[in-house]
């Protein structure tokens, strides 16, 4: 983050706070999304404040479904229920309304369109259920390899000081 100038910094981290108030009221108001909210302030925090971007996903309530998403791009099942049932009572809606058949159309595939990207998602895979397929018998041992956060890497490794900054970004400093 050192190439980022403080105004920029500064601008990342009103956006992921703007965000992140929104999807908390997201959450207590039916009409406003809370994911697409969620998923902007974490990757605001991640340019912006590294501590806020920690908080948000090991929040016990916004990080499992968030992490999941970002290193899987899976969706809870629970989720894709929810969001279907949001879709259709919103298609719904608008029938009963009386809108024009242009307009229940036009709503009617723009929402079969995000339901079937959401219910396409794959449902999250825990780490200690994840395996790998049988690459070479000297790397794996019984058909179990690295999971998601299992990151070997050492001292010699040109990486190690980006991956120590990235999973503990206080405690790290060059």
């Amino acid at each position: 983050m050192r190439w980022l100038s403080d105004s920029a910094r500064a601008a990342y981290l009103t956006l992921a706070v703007v965000a992140l108030i929104c999807g908390v009221i997201g959450i207590l108001l039916p009409l406003v999304p809370t994911t697409p909210f969620l998923l902007l302030a974490a990757w605001a925090a991640s340019k912006g404040s590294p501590r806020l971007q920690k908080w948000i996903l090991t929040h016990p309530k916004f990080g499992p479904p968030l992490s999941a998403w970002r290193s899987q791009g899976a969706v809870p099942t629970s989720a894709k229920q929810l969001a279907g049932a949001a879709l259709a009572v919103s298609w719904a809606m608008l029938w009963f309304k009386g809108f024009d058949v242009p307009v229940l159309v036009v709503s009617g595939i723009g929402l079969a369109g995000i339901g079937i990207f959401i219910f396409t998602r794959p449902a999250p895979v825990l780490a200690e259920q994840f395996t790998h397929p049988r690459i070479d018998d000297r790397f794996c041992t019984d058909n179990l390899c690295a999971g998601f956060d299992d990151i070997r890497c050492y001292d010699g490794c040109p990486a190690y000081a980006d991956i120590r900054a990235y999973h503990d970004p206080e405690a790290y400093h060059e």
